[in-house]
């Protein structure tokens, strides 16, 4: 009896929860999670600076406010992009390829994350910014000439631009280097801090623009 059940147990598969874990769709989108960064960046800033050539005509320079919306939104697009790829690029090097990445510091995940954080913000608020523009254009088309100027919309961007990064200094305090399971250092977030996320990127930007 006893060796009928050492037998048993000798031929008893092992915990399958890895198996059951590492599906081919959770490995296809760990793999996705871990490349499309690399896919977007190159398209993404490409597109950005094209769209910046094409609106920095003098035929659509004096055209409307539009053009100062846009412009914002494409430098900011490109900042954003490219910061998320420094930070995910580097991230990788260093905990899968277990490189040690030498500027992976305190100062440097402080600064790129309030820098990726303010540009993300500073994008998706210059798109509720040229929405409401629209909207004070339809419900007020006479005046609309008069109380929205393109010098005005470039000082609303620059000072929404301000706003912004003030509040994303906050992101000082909640990065850091951070160590991963294999000791491998990487930048990342001590803490997350809801209130500043629903300000600047999250509920309020999309309940306004819709």
């Amino acid at each position: 009896m006893n060796s009928t059940m050492n037998s048993s147990l000798l031929t008893t598969p092992p915990c399958s929860m890895e198996l059951r874990f590492y599906t081919s769709d959770y490995l296809f989108f760990k793999l996705l999670n871990a490349t499309y960064l690399r896919l977007l960046v190159g398209p993404g800033i490409l597109l950005n600076t094209l769209c910046l050539f094409v609106l920095s005509r003098p035929r659509l320079s004096d055209k409307s406010t539009t053009v100062i919306f846009l412009r914002f939104l494409a430098i900011f697009d490109i900042l954003a992009i490219t910061l998320k790829y420094i930070r995910a690029e580097l991230n990788y090097q260093s905990i899968v390829k277990k490189k040690d990445i030498i500027i992976i510091t305190s100062v440097f995940c402080k600064t790129l994350y309030v820098s990726m954080n303010a540009s993300t913000s500073i994008a998706m608020w210059t798109i509720v910014l040229m929405s409401l523009d629209k909207v004070v254009a339809v419900s007020y088309p006479l005046k609309a000439g008069i109380w929205i100027t393109q010098k005005r919309a470039f000082y609303v961007c620059c000072f929404t631009s301000l706003l912004l990064f003030i509040a994303n200094l906050h992101f000082i305090t909640l990065s850091d280097v951070c160590s991963a399971k294999n000791k491998q250092k990487y930048c990342g977030l001590i803490k997350v801090d809801l209130i500043i996320d629903i300000l600047t990127a999250s509920i309020l930007p999309i309940g306004k623009y819709y």
